[in-house]
Protein backbone atom coordinates (compact mmCIF):
# COMPACT_ATOMS: atom_id res chain seq x y z
CA UNK A 1 0.00 0.00 0.00
CA UNK A 2 1.74 3.59 -0.74
CA UNK A 3 -0.07 6.80 -0.89
CA UNK A 4 0.20 9.17 -4.26
CA UNK A 5 -0.89 12.89 -4.44
CA UNK A 6 -2.52 13.93 -8.15
CA UNK A 7 -2.06 18.04 -8.65
CA UNK A 8 -3.53 20.37 -11.47
CA UNK A 9 -4.10 23.38 -12.05
CA UNK A 10 -7.15 25.03 -13.01
CA UNK A 11 -7.92 28.04 -14.77
CA UNK A 12 -11.20 29.90 -14.58
CA UNK A 13 -12.65 31.65 -17.75
CA UNK A 14 -16.09 33.04 -16.68
CA UNK A 15 -15.70 35.13 -12.81
CA UNK A 16 -16.21 32.26 -10.08
CA UNK A 17 -18.51 32.37 -7.19
CA UNK A 18 -17.93 30.77 -4.30
CA UNK A 19 -20.60 31.35 -2.01
CA UNK A 20 -22.49 29.94 1.24
CA UNK A 21 -25.74 29.55 -0.94
CA UNK A 22 -27.41 31.94 1.34
CA UNK A 23 -29.07 34.55 -0.23
CA UNK A 24 -31.33 37.14 0.86
CA UNK A 25 -32.41 40.98 0.06
CA UNK A 26 -29.66 43.29 1.06
CA UNK A 27 -26.69 40.58 1.85
CA UNK A 28 -23.76 40.35 0.30
CA UNK A 29 -22.76 36.96 -0.02
CA UNK A 30 -19.28 36.84 0.38
CA UNK A 31 -17.74 33.63 1.46
CA UNK A 32 -14.67 34.07 -0.68
CA UNK A 33 -11.84 32.88 1.35
CA UNK A 34 -8.59 35.23 1.18
CA UNK A 35 -5.12 33.04 2.77
CA UNK A 36 -2.30 35.43 2.30
CA UNK A 37 -3.84 37.48 -0.64
CA UNK A 38 -4.65 34.04 -2.55
CA UNK A 39 -8.10 32.88 -3.05
CA UNK A 40 -9.27 29.28 -1.70
CA UNK A 41 -11.81 27.17 -3.57
CA UNK A 42 -12.77 25.01 -0.32
CA UNK A 43 -11.93 21.28 -0.70
CA UNK A 44 -15.90 20.71 -0.35
CA UNK A 45 -16.56 22.83 -3.55
CA UNK A 46 -13.70 20.90 -5.76
CA UNK A 47 -14.99 17.27 -4.28
CA UNK A 48 -18.32 18.35 -5.40
CA UNK A 49 -17.17 19.47 -8.79
CA UNK A 50 -15.45 16.55 -9.99
CA UNK A 51 -17.96 14.03 -8.36
CA UNK A 52 -20.31 15.78 -10.25
CA UNK A 53 -18.18 15.38 -13.68
CA UNK A 54 -17.82 11.43 -12.50
CA UNK A 55 -21.49 11.14 -12.51
CA UNK A 56 -21.82 12.41 -15.77
CA UNK A 57 -18.71 9.96 -16.93
CA UNK A 58 -19.91 6.82 -15.36
CA UNK A 59 -23.51 7.29 -17.38
CA UNK A 60 -21.23 7.76 -20.62
CA UNK A 61 -19.58 4.64 -20.05
CA UNK A 62 -23.05 2.66 -19.24
CA UNK A 63 -23.58 3.46 -15.37
CA UNK A 64 -27.54 2.48 -14.84
CA UNK A 65 -27.91 2.87 -11.02
CA UNK A 66 -30.35 5.68 -10.42
CA UNK A 67 -28.68 8.23 -8.29
CA UNK A 68 -30.92 10.88 -6.11
CA UNK A 69 -30.56 14.50 -5.20
CA UNK A 70 -31.42 13.57 -1.48
CA UNK A 71 -28.99 10.65 -1.12
CA UNK A 72 -25.56 11.62 -0.44
CA UNK A 73 -23.89 8.36 -0.61
CA UNK A 74 -23.19 7.61 -4.47
CA UNK A 75 -25.34 4.50 -5.47
CA UNK A 76 -22.90 3.58 -8.54
CA UNK A 77 -19.77 1.37 -7.13
CA UNK A 78 -16.73 3.80 -8.80
CA UNK A 79 -18.04 6.83 -7.18
CA UNK A 80 -19.07 4.85 -3.48
CA UNK A 81 -15.08 3.91 -3.85
CA UNK A 82 -13.85 7.70 -4.60
CA UNK A 83 -16.00 9.81 -2.74
CA UNK A 84 -17.33 7.83 0.19
CA UNK A 85 -14.92 5.04 0.90
CA UNK A 86 -14.93 2.71 3.69
CA UNK A 87 -12.35 3.04 6.57
CA UNK A 88 -10.89 -0.48 5.67
CA UNK A 89 -9.77 0.74 2.46
CA UNK A 90 -7.84 3.17 -0.05
CA UNK A 91 -9.12 6.96 0.77
CA UNK A 92 -8.99 10.17 -1.14
CA UNK A 93 -8.66 13.09 0.19
CA UNK A 94 -9.82 16.16 -1.65
CA UNK A 95 -7.84 19.90 -0.85
CA UNK A 96 -8.84 22.87 -1.44
CA UNK A 97 -7.77 24.92 -4.34
CA UNK A 98 -5.75 28.34 -4.13
CA UNK A 99 -5.07 31.17 -6.83
CA UNK A 100 -1.47 30.95 -8.22
CA UNK A 101 -1.42 34.45 -7.70
CA UNK A 102 -3.04 37.31 -5.29
CA UNK A 103 -6.40 37.90 -6.86
CA UNK A 104 -9.24 40.74 -6.01
CA UNK A 105 -12.87 39.82 -4.87
CA UNK A 106 -15.25 42.47 -6.57
CA UNK A 107 -19.14 41.96 -6.04
CA UNK A 108 -21.76 41.94 -8.51
CA UNK A 109 -25.23 43.06 -7.89
CA UNK A 110 -28.59 41.63 -9.65
CA UNK A 111 -31.77 41.62 -9.31
CA UNK A 112 -35.07 39.67 -10.89
CA UNK A 113 -36.95 40.50 -13.04
CA UNK A 114 -40.57 39.04 -14.11
CA UNK A 115 -40.76 38.93 -17.72
CA UNK A 116 -44.26 39.36 -18.00
CA UNK A 117 -43.84 43.43 -16.87
CA UNK A 118 -40.12 43.78 -17.51
CA UNK A 119 -39.93 45.39 -14.31
CA UNK A 120 -37.39 44.19 -11.21
CA UNK A 121 -39.64 41.39 -8.58
CA UNK A 122 -39.46 43.35 -4.85
CA UNK A 123 -37.11 41.84 -2.48
CA UNK A 124 -34.97 40.24 -5.00
CA UNK A 125 -31.62 42.47 -5.30
CA UNK A 126 -29.08 40.43 -4.50
CA UNK A 127 -24.91 40.78 -4.22
CA UNK A 128 -22.21 38.20 -4.76
CA UNK A 129 -18.85 38.25 -4.59
CA UNK A 130 -16.46 37.27 -7.70
CA UNK A 131 -13.09 36.25 -8.22
CA UNK A 132 -11.92 37.36 -11.74
CA UNK A 133 -11.59 35.45 -15.09
CA UNK A 134 -8.42 34.37 -15.79
CA UNK A 135 -7.21 33.21 -12.15
CA UNK A 136 -5.53 29.76 -12.26
CA UNK A 137 -5.53 27.74 -9.36
CA UNK A 138 -3.00 25.05 -8.22
CA UNK A 139 -5.58 21.75 -7.02
CA UNK A 140 -4.63 18.67 -5.41
CA UNK A 141 -6.13 15.50 -3.72
CA UNK A 142 -4.48 13.03 -2.22
CA UNK A 143 -4.44 9.35 -2.57
CA UNK A 144 -3.81 7.33 0.83
CA UNK A 145 -3.64 3.46 0.84
CA UNK A 146 -3.85 2.05 -2.38
CA UNK A 147 -2.40 0.24 -4.92
CA UNK A 148 -1.83 2.93 -7.23
CA UNK A 149 0.76 1.26 -10.00
CA UNK A 150 -0.56 -2.10 -10.53
CA UNK A 151 -3.28 -2.46 -13.52
CA UNK A 152 -4.42 -5.86 -12.37
CA UNK A 153 -5.73 -4.00 -9.18
CA UNK A 154 -8.85 -2.02 -8.66
CA UNK A 155 -7.23 0.69 -6.68
CA UNK A 156 -5.05 1.46 -10.20
CA UNK A 157 -8.76 1.75 -12.63
CA UNK A 158 -10.07 4.30 -10.10
CA UNK A 159 -7.55 6.13 -10.31
CA UNK A 160 -7.65 6.56 -14.05
CA UNK A 161 -11.43 7.37 -13.57
CA UNK A 162 -10.81 10.00 -11.41
CA UNK A 163 -8.45 11.08 -13.62
CA UNK A 164 -11.46 11.38 -16.22
CA UNK A 165 -13.19 13.11 -13.83
CA UNK A 166 -10.97 15.55 -12.87
CA UNK A 167 -10.38 16.48 -16.55
CA UNK A 168 -13.73 16.66 -17.67
CA UNK A 169 -15.19 18.81 -14.91
CA UNK A 170 -16.23 21.85 -16.51
CA UNK A 171 -16.88 24.25 -13.98
CA UNK A 172 -17.41 25.16 -9.74
CA UNK A 173 -18.70 26.81 -7.47
CA UNK A 174 -22.22 28.54 -7.09
CA UNK A 175 -24.77 29.92 -10.08
CA UNK A 176 -22.91 27.54 -12.95
CA UNK A 177 -25.89 27.05 -14.63
CA UNK A 178 -25.82 31.39 -15.17
CA UNK A 179 -22.18 30.58 -16.93
CA UNK A 180 -20.11 31.41 -13.87
CA UNK A 181 -17.09 29.05 -12.94
CA UNK A 182 -16.32 27.80 -16.62
CA UNK A 183 -12.85 25.72 -16.07
CA UNK A 184 -10.04 24.87 -18.71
Amino acid sequence: MTDMEITWKWMVTAPLHIGSGFSRAGFADRCVRIEKGRAVIPASAVKGAIRGAGEQLARWLGATEEETEDASLPRIPVLRRIFAPTEDRRFYRFRGCISEEPVKAYTLTSTKIDPATRVADDNTLRTIELLPRGATFLCRVQLLAGEWDDPAKGDSQDLLFLLAAISSTEGIGGKKGAGLGRLQ
